[in-house]
């Protein structure tokens, strides 16, 4: 079975015998790979809705691995709240979604060692979720699929300082001090803060061409913001205007840094 590149970035973060938990499991395929190629040791797949679960079955079924690979129906992490599990997948779904269901977990941080986590939006959000609530970012993966680059978090319980060793301020003004930039420079200061959120802590271990290719899609976004904002006398589209643009300067800052 081929996985796409998105679903194969996933499998390849997985540790030889883990046991794993896929949440919102679709069609199967991924527990599917990680069994037959002896990847994980288990898998438990899971869906809120029964149909997608029902064909996940089916395609277990034929691959004849029903005793490797379990299937249950249910919301978030509930159907996992029994299990011993050393990673749990949460792909495929929103940034703020994702953070719902982790903070609707009652078991999943005293007992998953792991988690990867591929948001589809709001990925701000989702890493200022996992960084209030303990979480160590491990890695900031980048994968390209079409024309789109999907963002992969590989994350465990950790201390915060690993997930504050990198921070844009410091790449772009080596020696400065980050007190002295916010106080002179209070909106470019700003928008750096959201770039940590927005791009990752990890951004530079991908492969520069990826990272490129990533900035320069979002530097087209805002752009496109302000091009679409530049007519505008409303105080709101204006101060759109304004961020969009300032914060295109800082991507393209960013990507000057490669």
């Amino acid at each position: 079975m081929e996985l796409t590149p998105r679903l194969l970035k996933i499998a390849q973060e997985i540790r030889s015998d883990e046991k794993v938990g896929d949440i919102g499991t679709d069609h199967g395929y991924l527990p599917i790979y990680l069994i037959k190629n002896r990847i994980a040791n288990s898998v438990i797949a899971t869906d809120i809705n029964q149909e997608p679960l029902n064909a996940a079955w089916r395609n277990i079924k034929t691959h004849g691995l029903e005793a490797c690979i379990k299937t249950k129906l249910g919301a978030g992490t509930i159907p996992l709240e029994k299990e011993v599990l050393d990673v749990v997948i949460v792909a495929g779904m929103g940034g703020k979604l994702i953070a719902e269901i982790l903070k609707n977990s009652y078991t999943l941080k005293r007992t998953v060692n792991r988690l990867i986590l591929q948001p589809m939006q709001q990925q701000a959000e989702l890493r200022r979720y996992l960084f209030e609530e303990g979480y160590c970012i491990e890695k900031d993966l980048l994968v390209e699929e079409g024309r789109r680059i999907y963002e992969i978090l590989v994350v465990s319980l950790g201390c915060h300082e690993k997930v504050k060793d990198f921070t844009f301020e410091e790449l772009l003004h080596p020696g400065g001090n980050t007190e002295k930039i916010a106080k002179n420079y209070p909106e470019a200061f700003r928008v750096y803060q959201d770039l940590q959120w927005e791009l990752g802590f990890r951004l530079f271990d991908n492969p520069k061409n990826l990272v490129e290719k990533f900035l320069d899609q979002r530097i087209l976004q805002m752009e496109k913001i302000v091009r679409e904002t530049a007519e505008s006398k409303s105080s709101a589209a204006i101060q759109m205007n304004q961020k969009a643009g300032m914060k295109a300067e800082k991507l393209k800052e960013v990507k000057q840094c490669l």
